[in-house]
């Protein structure tokens, strides 16, 4: 009698098991704790700048911020709730945000040339520095932020810990926009003559590579590097280490790009969606609406942020 009811318990699992492991993530079906295992959430939203257009956009290891440039502010949201964090005003101009372990810098996108250097704990200014004609992205390489400085066909690099710059003019590239670093060198977007280039450390160019038009955007996946071709309706992959190059349609003047550790995430500015590609295919695998003008993106760990910075600007996190 005890082997019939041992036998019983033995069929109900097996029948169960199925049932419980399709439930879950069918790649890895213990991972139904961790936030990614749906395909997209689009409907999360947090309002920002006060319904006035927001601007770039990045992550801190704990929280994300944004620019709101018709206030002459940042806004700090908890990556958790969307909660409003911190406020620090007093900010002209600020367009791209990037986070270098320690420091908040925010270029402002004037001929000034000016980045702000902010200390997140305590928000107060940390440095400012210098570097050529309307500072646009930035990227960091682990010792240095280097700058595209739209305004002057030039790319700046500064030492993160002293401020210290040094600025290289770009012969062939012309209003520099976005930039990536990818382990090694420095790739910068040409939105003026839909090209990319790779630089090495010293600022010297390696390698040009043809792309869309208005190339914009940039990220790195450790094995491609990929650009938003903001004047078409496509982003482009170029593996790093052949240059070969991979055409992939997504929604309407492809601003941002970013890369989750598995998929990268593209903001469609001209059509209000979203693009998600499987990075070692290209394949585009979902397409969401999102809120108005999505231009700039972020990725916290768990979660992409898109900034939409269109009408009643907002974040929305998938």
């Amino acid at each position: 009698m005890h082997e019939i009811r041992v036998a019983v318990v033995a069929v109900v699992f097996l029948v169960m098991l199925p049932l419980a492991t399709f439930a879950q993530n069918p790649s890895n079906p213990i991972q139904v704790a961790q936030l990614r295992w749906y395909k997209a959430n689009t409907v999360t939203q947090f309002a920002t700048c006060g319904g006035a257009a927001n601007s770039g956009l990045t992550f801190d290891g704990a929280n994300v911020w944004v620019a709101c440039p018709s206030l002459k502010e940042l806004q700090e949201f908890s990556s958790s709730d969307g909660t409003l964090v911190t406020t620090i005003a007093g900010i002209t101009s600020p367009y791209a945000l990037t986070f270098d372990g320690v420091n908040l810098w925010v270029s402002t996108f004037s001929t000034s040339g000016q980045l702000t250097v902010f200390n997140t704990q305590t928000g107060s200014v940390a440095k400012t520095v210098v570097v050529g004609s309307q500072p646009a992205d930035m990227a960091f390489d682990g010792t240095n932020i280097w700058v595209a400085n739209t305004g002057s066909n030039s790319v700046s690099k500064v030492l993160a810990s002293t401020g210290a710059v040094t600025t290289y003019s770009l012969s062939g590239c012309t209003a520099p926009h976005g930039m990536a670093f990818d382990g090694t060198n420095i790739w910068v977007s040409c939105s003026g003559n839909a090209t990319i280039e790779e630089l090495n450390s010293s600022g010297s160019t390696l390698k040009s590579v043809t792309v869309g038009t208005t190339p914009w955007g940039m990220t790195f996946d450790g094995t491609y590097v990929w650009v938003a071709n903001k004047g078409t309706t496509s982003v482009t992959r170029v593996k790093v280490a052949t240059f070969a190059t991979k055409t992939i349609t997504v929604g309407t003047a492809p601003t941002a790009v970013i890369f989750d550790t598995e998929w990268v995430w593209v903001a469609n500015s001209g059509s209000n969606t979203v693009s998600k590609i499987l990075a070692s295919s290209g394949s585009v695998v979902g397409t969401y609406t999102s809120g108005s003008t999505p231009a700039f993106a972020a990725f916290d760990g768990g979660n992409v942020w898109v900034a939409n910075t269109g009408a009643a600007s907002s974040l929305q996190k998938f």
